[in-house]
């Protein structure tokens, strides 16, 4: 599911029961406050009611209003009094005729509780009302007390008012209606906020996207803008432009690899094309032949190295295998190439590496990158200049080897000598596998390469 999804889907989840129990609260609080004030009524009629009633020579007198069930009144009330036998309404004292001979629902409390109010069906149209009981001890004429309650006390009477609830469900009704609706208009208002405010709040991310989505392959100098990007996706926008140099960065190394290999890979071939179409061209001794294919032998050895260092190059920067670091002695690890390169040739070297300089390295690696630099350092320097191979430590936990040469054409010696490198490009990323690093520069007759790899 999309991020627009999962956001609208936990708002809607979120607001829509919030309208919902806010709707249904709002609902209850005015219901009971309409129902509240309806028995206020009920309950004030009552009250008016039971101050009508005496209680005189052992009779109960009223005097209630001929109108207050009066089939003509557009809401219809009725009323009905009991005398009170302990709990139990016994002897009928009035009762509304519009009841025509039925009686009220009648509940009985204790005097000193609050009156009771309830919903019933009265009378024998079974009309729906409302419903309200009071308990309650009639007045005494004064002169019945004065005259020593000859009559005897007054008795308890149970007094039930009801009125028609039609009014009062229809208000009901059209508040459930009216709070439906708006719940309704709010839920499809939230609807649309949400669905605009993603829109509008996530247009940064789509922006986003269609940048990204935008950059091709084959141009990676494209960056995405963080012009007027929320603070939230800068990190990302950041992120991704640093991954972009990254990857621009290693296409241009690999570019560089690629053609640093076909170029030096491509000098063993030429020389043994050579070596080869030079022996055909005429008849020669055994001798000739047998230097011809020596020669070949050596450039195809050589190739074949070349090949195996950098198809291992490219297995450990795929991650398919890892260097295989280990301590080694610098200057045992030169003497091989130096042994190789520098003294055959008309140059002189100076080695000024001291016994016990340890390092950590690919010995492989590092052997081939040794290989590749006193090669070219004997291949550019003029007969009789100098090589100068040197180790310098800063500190305890870094060692730099440096190859200085004079800047010149040099003799390669015989015609037929082989000479495979491959190159800076690749002695770089070998040494960059290793935790080291390689540099060069050109300091006024001299070149000067520099190896920094990891002390012990």
């Amino acid at each position: 599911m999309s991020i627009r999804g999962r956001l609208s889907r936990l708002l809607l989840m979120t607001i829509v029961p919030l309208v919902l129990i806010v709707g249904a609260s709002l609902f209850l609080f005015v219901r009971t406050s309409v129902i509240a004030r309806f028995d206020d009524g009920l309950l004030a009629r009552a009250e008016a009611m039971a101050g009508m009633v005496e209680y005189d020579a052992g009779r109960v007198e009223h005097e209630f209003a001929e109108d207050v069930a009066s089939p003509e009144s557009e809401v219809r009330q009725f009323y009905q009094l009991w005398m009170l036998e302990g709990e139990k309404p016994t002897r009928v004292v009035a009762r509304s005729g519009s009841l025509e001979g039925d009686d009220l629902p009648a509940r009985v409390q204790k005097l000193s509780a609050p009156q009771v109010a309830w919903n019933a069906e009265v009378g024998n149209a079974r009309k729906a009302c409302r419903l309200i009981a009071m308990r309650f001890v009639p007045q005494v004429e004064e002169e019945e007390v004065a005259g020593a309650g000859a009559a005897g006390e007054a008795p308890e009477l149970l007094l039930v008012v009801a009125r028609e609830r039609h009014e009062l469900d229809h208000t009901l009704t059209l508040l459930g209606a009216a709070l439906g609706g708006a719940g309704l208009l709010v839920i499809g208002g939230v609807l649309i906020a949400v669905r605009v405010a993603l829109a509008r709040g996530l247009g940064p991310i789509d922006e986003l996207g269609a940048q990204v989505q935008a950059i091709e392959p084959s141009d990676l100098s494209v960056r995405v803008s963080e012009a007027g990007v929320p603070s939230e996706l800068k990190p990302i926008s950041a992120r991704v432009n640093s991954l972009l140099e990254r990857v621009a960065s290693a296409f241009e190394r690999e570019k560089r690899l690629a053609a640093s290999a076909a170029h030096q890979l491509r000098t063993p071939l030429t020389e043994i094309r050579a070596a080869t179409e030079l022996s055909l061209s005429r008849e020669r001794s055994v001798e000739e032949y047998r230097r011809t294919l020596a020669t070949v032998l050596a450039a195809a050895e050589r190739m074949g190295e070349s090949t195996d260092a950098v198809l291992r190059l490219a297995r450990v920067q795929s991650g398919r295998e890892r260097p295989l670091i280990e301590t080694i002695d610098l200057r045992e690890a030169v003497m091989p190439a130096l042994k190789r390169w520098i003294e055959p040739r008309a140059v002189r070297a100076e080695l000024e590496i001291g016994n016990g300089v340890l390092v950590r390295a690919d010995r492989s690696m590092l052997g081939v990158v040794l290989e590749n630099l006193l090669q070219n350092a004997a291949g550019h320097t003029p007969a009789g200049g100098r090589v100068r191979v040197s180790a310098t430590s800063e500190n305890a936990d870094r060692v730099t080897l440096e190859i200085r040469n004079a800047v010149g054409v040099g003799e390669r010696g015989d015609d037929d000598a082989v000479h495979v490198g491959l190159g800076l490009v690749i002695a770089r990323a070998m040494c960059e596998v290793c935790g080291g690093t390689l540099e060069a520069e050109l300091r006024g007759d001299e070149f000067v390469v520099g190896v920094g790899l990891a002390g012990v």
